[in-house]
């Protein structure tokens, strides 16, 4: 990469300073946040039509302080949702990757908490509730041929329905009350559903948050990056 970044400031229109800065980025990792930020957002102004540009900004982004940290916090995410399932004796124990990474991952623990207290007491691997009908019967539907799978599905789904309006993903557990589950209230005091979903979204909150911070530790011990305290 060295020597392509060399090769570019002498046979491309690429200025000078953001090739200096890409190569000094490759040799010194240790950069802060705000400088990479800025570099970034100066390239993106030369970066039209040259192609050139965009292959060296694609590659700074990939190793952009952002992208490091968001991939540090999945990695601690699913170990800790791992950890967390194991603990609830859950058979999704295994999946923290895949419910980690998933669009509603904080909906996919709550929500089969509150259904199936994590997939102990669910069929077709559906720790979720989600039913499908077929000539006017109702039944559990199959949302896969294993757990990790099924957690794929399931947050596909949250994302797809209800096909008009506001879909699961978009809504609160307050708007999903009485839709998603039924019958479901809210007053005169909120339905054991609710409070069951709302506990479970604020231990993956806190879970979230030690995640980031296990993922700072870690790029930190490494002398990657460092972050305002």
């Amino acid at each position: 990469m060295l020597k392509i970044l060399k090769f570019l400031s002498r046979t491309s229109k690429i200025k000078k300073g953001f090739v200096t800065f890409a190569i000094f980025a490759i040799i010194h990792p240790n950069i802060t946040m705000a400088a990479t930020e800025s570099v970034l957002e100066n390239a993106e102004k030369v970066s039209s039509g040259n192609t050139v540009v965009t292959a060296v900004l694609d590659t700074l982004k990939v190793h952009s302080p952002e992208e490091i940290l968001k991939n540090t916090t999945l990695k601690h995410r699913a170990i800790l949702i791992d950890e967390y399932l194991k603990e609830k004796d859950s058979p999704m124990e295994g999946c923290g990757v895949e419910i980690a990474t998933a669009d509603n991952w904080e909906k996919v623990m709550s929500l089969g908490t509150a259904e199936s207290n994590l997939g102990k007491r669910a069929m077709n691997y559906n720790a979720w509730g989600v039913m499908q009908f077929n000539n006017g019967k109702a039944s559990i539907r199959k949302m896969g041929d294993n757990w990790c799978e099924a957690v794929g599905a399931f947050d596909k789904f949250l994302n797809e329905y209800p096909r008009k309006g506001k879909t699961y993903a978009q809504r609160t557990i307050e708007e999903m009350c009485n839709l998603y589950k039924q019958p479901c209230h809210l007053k005169p005091v909120p339905h054991h559903w609710v409070t069951n979903n709302k506990v479970v979204l604020k231990k993956m909150a806190e879970l979230d948050l030690k995640a980031v911070t296990l993922a700072k530790a870690e790029i930190e011990s490494k002398n990657v990056l460092t972050f305002n305290k």
